[in-house]
């Protein structure tokens, strides 16, 4: 954020006294924190754009993420702004894109994709996922999974008219959550 600078900042340092005023509130995201880092698609580690990941760690009933997605050359074709809140009828994952560094969100694209975890209870720590509730453009559901402490893979299934559809997104680690 513009001219945002909190204590122990001014010479570059993070300030984890700032982040340690906020209560840790317990919460089925905190099952969620295997998300947290940044996350580079191995497609990116072969020459076919540039994409990467980064979750904030839990900090009370939200965490929130983005995706950035670059051509060969460096223009940006999208960027992903997303949250997941517990909110009273359920854990809900919401999404929005906007394209390019004017960051124009498309008609197709201006109501955010909505998805609900699918049970919470079962959250173990290492993988969750989201089904789709309503904007989601054909997508069934988006599952995040721990495969070891450098991996994260996404799972987005959808539906078309040729039928169903399953893409496998490998991250590997570039840097922890805070």
């Amino acid at each position: 954020m513009v001219g945002c600078q909190g204590a122990g900042e001014a010479d570059g340092g993070i300030s984890t006294e700032v982040l340690s005023r906020t209560p840790a509130a317990e919460s089925p995201l905190d099952k969620l924190a295997f998300m947290a880092g940044g996350w580079v698609p191995e497609t990116t580690q072969t020459g076919k754009g540039f994409g990467e990941e980064h979750w904030m760690a839990p900090r009370g009933r939200t965490m929130v993420g983005m995706f950035r997605l670059a051509e060969p050359d460096g223009t940006m074709e999208f960027q992903e702004l997303t949250s997941i809140n517990v909110e009273p009828a359920g854990v809900f994952l919401r999404m929005r894109h906007v394209h390019g560094a004017e960051m124009i969100v498309k008609p197709s694209e201006a109501e955010a994709q909505v998805y609900k975890l699918r049970d919470a209870a079962s959250l173990d720590g290492s993988s969750a996922t989201f089904d789709a509730v309503e904007h989601t453009r054909n997508a069934l559901s988006v599952t995040y999974r721990r495969v070891d402490a450098q991996t994260l893979e996404l799972t987005v299934n959808t539906s078309s008219a040729s039928g169903p559809r399953k893409q496998v997104i490998v991250s590997k680690r570039v840097r922890a959550g805070m």
